[in-house]
């Protein structure tokens, strides 16, 4: 579960620090487990919270700057206007959590909550001159966005059609942009840029175009990313060879033309190929060769040269979530960094080897055609801090179904399906000092232990209405502590099973 810990118990990061002094960053926690302070050589941030644990604001210090920026929300989470700059604004909530604007665009969706166009907001006594650039948005049967455009004067400026496997995942994007063409007219390229995704589970590990190939190791059991290693595809077209049967079937005529072996022959000579290639060559192999009077290294000799094309290696450092700041060459200096505020929205880059780093918060992945962050069954929008789509898990991952979770300092939604605790700011107070004292007791500690270290996300919800005297709940996961007796014998009844014991406010913790 990526819900910050409740108390600074230990495991809480408390500071990084490394061979370069402009990485180094200390973390201050209150009684809360809430992140309030990271000081580091550039500049101390501190963030300040509702009861609840909701991010109210960020002040920001450093050598001549002192900038401090209110998040007003209303009771769902949705952000209203700034009332330092709005002090006339009446807006307390945002209908059916769609937000209709902002400071900087206007918003519509559709009937299924999806959002369907952005565009530029011109203030109030500004000459309008129809140059608004309008973003849209375009939807499967399935929610996913696959095709968007952003135009102005009703000229197309981008274009860009997303393509998923059967599991949701993206695996493929086209992007056109405008150009000028031969005749010095101004129009949408005609060859897109085409860009492939490879994936591990939900983790996204490869990104290939026809310039490169950049692949991602993670820390094992997360979304955190360790080592980045880029390919030029040239490089990649050297290391295609022939297998050592194919070059033995190309040549092993007796005229020197080609011959065809049987699969039994193809299969002995592909194992021979690999232990020769791993430098472990059998017993059984060796006297094979023998009786045909061969030897390792006669067929070691008829293999073609394998080529070890040349890498970029960088290895990843990032803050307390998973967000990378910089990449450090194996030579050990910086390569490329970055400063992002508490939503993921870039700051400020330096990039002197134009390197393409487009990791954002765990689970996000950066395009620059739109803006939005690719967040494996959403799109994220940084500068509102939500999906543009309603959840796809309804209800289970909370009332606002836009919401990215309210605290972004601490907790993270990788899989762009669910936040953690669910509910009003009374009640997610509430569920919070529930499973403070669940974790403190002796079985209590040991089901959050498990349920914090799973691969899974986990909801923490208050008890369903009519609910009296029975934990239950009709999802394929469920489970249940009780605060009181220090029960561990109900931790999962089945589907559709119900647990008779003394309901609490933390009664319920669905497995999407």
């Amino acid at each position: 579960m990526n819900s910050p810990p409740l108390t600074p118990l230990p495991g809480s990061l408390q500071s990084q620090h490394l061979n370069s002094l402009q990485y180094d960053r200390d973390y201050t926690w209150n009684d809360n487990g809430e992140l309030i302070r990271i000081s580091s050589p550039r500049q101390t941030r501190s963030y300040s919270y509702s009861d609840s644990g909701r991010l109210t604001g960020v002040h920001t210090t450093a050598a001549n700057l002192d900038i401090r920026i209110p998040y007003a929300t209303d009771p769902a989470g949705n952000r209203l206007p700034d009332p330092e700059l709005h002090p006339d604004s009446t807006l307390s909530m945002w209908p059916d959590n769609r937000i209709a604007r902002d400071a900087h665009y206007l918003y519509r969706y559709d009937r299924h909550g999806r959002l369907t166009e952005k565009t530029d907001l011109i203030p109030e006594g500004v000459i309008r001159t129809d140059d608004e650039r309008t973003h849209q948005y375009h939807y499967d049967s399935r929610h996913r966005l696959v095709h968007y455009t952003r135009t102005q004067y009703a000229e197309p400026l981008v274009e860009s059609r997303y393509l998923y496997d059967p599991l949701g995942r993206r695996v493929a994007k086209r992007v056109w942009r405008r150009e000028r063409d031969l005749t010095g007219w101004m129009s949408l390229s005609r060859k897109p840029e085409v860009t492939w995704y490879g994936w591990d589970g939900d983790r996204l590990t490869t990104i290939q175009n026809d310039r490169t190939r950049i692949q991602t190791v993670y820390q094992p059991g997360s979304f955190t990313p360790l080592i980045r290693v880029e390919t030029a595809t040239g490089e990649l077209a050297k290391t295609q060879r022939r297998s050592l049967a194919d070059a033995l079937q190309q040549s092993g005529g007796e005229d020197g033309g080609s011959v065809v072996f049987p699969p039994v022959l193809v299969q002995m000579l592909d194992r021979l190929e690999s232990e020769i290639l791993t430098d472990r060559v059998s017993e059984e192999s060796r006297r094979w060769l023998a009786s045909c009077g061969l030897t390792v290294e006669q067929m070691q000799n008829q293999m073609d040269p394998v080529y070890t094309p040349a890498r970029k290696i960088h290895l990843y450092h990032c803050d307390h979530r998973g967000l990378p700041l910089a990449l450090v060459s194996t030579e050990g200096t910086t390569a490329w960094y970055a400063e992002y505020d508490e939503w993921g929205n870039q700051l400020n880059e330096e990039n002197p080897h134009q390197l393409q780093q487009l990791i954002r918060l765990p689970g996000q992945q950066y395009d620059e055609e739109s803006g939005l962050y690719y967040n494996r069954h959403r799109y994220y929008d940084p500068l509102q801090g939500r999906y543009i789509t309603q959840d796809p898990i309804g209800l289970k991952g909370g009332w606002n179904f836009y919401q990215y979770p309210l605290n972004p300092v601490s907790g993270f939604d990788p899989l762009g399906l669910k936040v953690s605790f669910q509910g009003d700011e009374s009640t997610q107070k509430t569920l919070k000092e529930a499973y403070k004292a669940v974790a403190e007791t002796k079985f209590g500690h040991k089901i959050t232990e498990e349920l914090e270290s799973s691969e899974h996300e986990y909801i923490f919800r208050g008890l369903r209405k009519g609910i009296n005297q029975t934990c239950y709940d009709d999802t394929e996961y469920s489970f249940y502590i009780d605060i009181d007796n220090d029960h561990s014998s109900c931790v999962y009844q089945g589907k559709n099973k119900a647990c008779a014991m003394k309901p609490t406010l933390l009664s319920v913790v669905s497995c999407a």
